[in-house]
C-alpha cells in the first residue's frame, strides 16, 4: 500500500484523518468517501495509525524497494488539475514545495543518489510526470530519474538565495516534479534542498517521505532497508 499515494487522494478529496480508539476517524465533504478510497483505508489502517502516532518502530517498517511498473496513471484529479491551471495562468513556479536538511557531513552524494532511488521506487506517486494534451495526463516512469545538484556557497545567505532561485524554477512537461540539491558552505558541510511540486506532495507526504529517505539512507544495501526480506 503506497501510503503517499493515498494521503495525496485523500487531501485531494478534503478528507482529513485522527485517531479515535483503536480506529480511524474520518472527516470529509459529504460523498467524497467512496468504496474504493474505503478499502484503501482499510489495508493501511495500521500504517496510518503509526503515522499519526508518530511510532517510528511502526511506521518505519519498509517494504524491499522494488523496480517500478510504469504506464499511464491516467487523467489528471481535479486537485492537480486546478493546479495546474492556475500555474498557467500565474507565476509557473507558485506551487512549488521546498524543504531543507542539515546531513551529516559524512554523508556523501553518492548515497543520497541511492536512497533517493529507493523512495521513488517505493512511492510511484516520486516517479510521476505530467504530459501534455488535453486533457493533461499523468504517467508513471517505471524507473526513477534521479539527478542532484551539488553546489558550493560562501555561506547561509548565498544559500538562501541559491534556493530561493532553484524554488522559481517551474517543472517541465514530462519531467519529474521534485528536484534535489546539495550545498556546502563553510558552516554546514551538506545541506540537501528538495523542491518538489504541490501536486504530488503536501504536508501529509513530509512525514512520510522523510521518514522513509532516512532510513534508506541508513541502510546503504537497499536489501537491508528496514523491513526488507
Amino acid at each position: 500500500m503506497n501510503i503517499v499515494r493515498l494521503m495525496a487522494d485523500l487531501a485531494d478529496a478534503g478528507i482529513t484523518l485522527r485517531r479515535r480508539g483503536d480506529g480511524l476517524h474520518v472527516e470529509g465533504p459529504p460523498g467524497a468517501l467512496d468504496a474504493a478510497l474505503v478499502s484503501r483505508l482499510r489495508d493501511a489502517k495500521d500504517g496510518l495509525l503509526a503515522m499519526l502516532d508518530g511510532d517510528a518502530s511502526r511506521a518505519a517498517a519498509l517494504p524491499p524497494p522494488l523496480p517500478g511498473e510504469g504506464g499511464d496513471a491516467g487523467a489528471l484529479s481535479p486537485g492537480q488539475a486546478r493546479l495546474v491551471a492556475a500555474t498557467r495562468l500565474g507565476d509557473p513556479a507558485m506551487y512549488n514545495e521546498q524543504m531543507a536538511i542539515e546531513l551529516a557531513d559524512a554523508v556523501d552524494a553518492q548515497a543520497i543518489g541511492r536512497a533517493f532511488v529507493a523512495l521513488a521506487r517505493k512511492h510511484d506517486i516520486l516517479r510521476t510526470v505530467f504530459v501534455g494534451g488535453e486533457p493533461m495526463r499523468q504517467t508513471v516512469l517505471p524507473e526513477p530519474a534521479v539527478q542532484i545538484e551539488c553546489t558550493s556557497v560562501d555561506g547561509d545567505g548565498a544559500l538562501r538565495a541559491r534556493a530561493a532561485e532553484i524554488a522559481r524554477l517551474p517543472f517541465a512537461a514530462g519531467r519529474p516534479l521534485w528536484r534535489i540539491d546539495l550545498f556546502s558552505t563553510p558552516e554546514r558541510p551538506l545541506v540537501l534542498v528538495l523542491t518538489i511540486h504541490h501536486a504530488i506532495f503536501d504536508r501529509w507526504s513530509m512525514s512520510v517521505l522523510i521518514r522513509d529517505f532516512s532510513a534508506y539512507l541508513a541502510s546503504p544495501d537497499e536489501s537491508d532497508a528496514p523491513g526488507a526480506g
